[in-house]
C-alpha cells in the first residue's frame, strides 16, 4: 500500500492567510486595491496548488508551500506599502488643513478692509457665511480623518481649499477694483 510522503502544510497555510487578513485590515483593498487582487490571487494559487494535491495518492506539497511562503511575502510588503500610503494621505490633509485654515484666516481680515457700504454688507455676510460653512468642513475633515476615512478626508478637505482659494481671490478682486477706483476718484 503506497501513502502519500507529505502532510498538508497547515501551519503555511494558516501565515498566509493571516498575512492576507492584516493586508485587508490595514486597508490595502481601500489604498492598494489592484495590489491587494493579486495577494488574493496568489493565495487562491496555493489553494488550488494543494488541491490538486490532495487529489493525488502521493503528495508533494513543495510548490503550494512556496507559493504560501510568497503569499506572507507578498501580504506583509502590501501591508506595509499600504501604512505608508496612509501617512502620506494623513500628511497631505494635515497640510491642506492648514492652508485651507490660513486662507479662512486671510479671508476674514480681507474682509476686515473690506469696504462696508449698503451694497456690500449683505456681499461680506454672505462671505462671511461661506467661510463659516468651511470651518464646519475643517471639523468634520479632522472627524473622518480620526476615524480613518482618509481618501475621503481628502477628498473633502481638498474641495475645501478649492473654495476658500477661489473666495480669497474673489475677495482680493473687489478689493483692488476698490482702491483703483479711489485713487482714480482722487486724481
Amino acid at each position: 500500500m503506497l501513502c502519500g510522503c507529505s502532510e498538508l502544510p497547515r501551519e503555511h497555510i494558516d501565515a498566509a492567510n493571516s498575512a492576507l487578513q492584516k493586508a485587508k485590515t490595514s486597508g490595502a483593498d481601500l489604498y492598494l486595491p489592484h495590489e491587494y487582487l493579486m495577494l488574493q490571487d496568489s493565495f487562491h494559487l496555493a489553494l488550488s496548488l494543494l488541491d490538486i494535491q490532495e487529489s493525488k495518492l502521493i503528495k508533494n506539497y513543495g510548490p503550494a508551500k512556496k507559493q504560501l511562503v510568497r503569499v506572507v511575502q507578498l501580504g506583509t510588503e502590501l501591508t506595509n506599502q499600504t501604512e505608508a500610503m496612509k501617512s502620506a494621505l494623513r500628511s497631505e490633509i494635515r497640510t491642506t488643513m492648514n492652508e485651507v485654515t490660513a486662507l479662512i484666516e486671510d479671508n476674514r481680515e480681507l474682509i476686515l478692509d473690506a469696504p462696508k457700504g449698503k451694497d456690500s454688507v449683505t456681499i461680506l455676510m454672505d462671505v462671511g457665511n461661506e467661510l463659516n460653512s468651511l470651518e464646519l468642513i475643517l471639523q468634520e475633515s479632522r472627524s473622518m480623518m480620526d476615524h480613518g476615512e482618509y481618501i475621503a478626508t481628502l477628498r473633502n478637505i481638498r474641495s475645501a481649499r478649492e473654495e476658500a482659494v477661489s473666495i480669497n481671490n474673489e475677495i482680493k478682486k473687489v478689493l483692488e477694483g476698490y482702491y483703483t477706483s479711489m485713487r482714480n476718484r482722487k486724481t
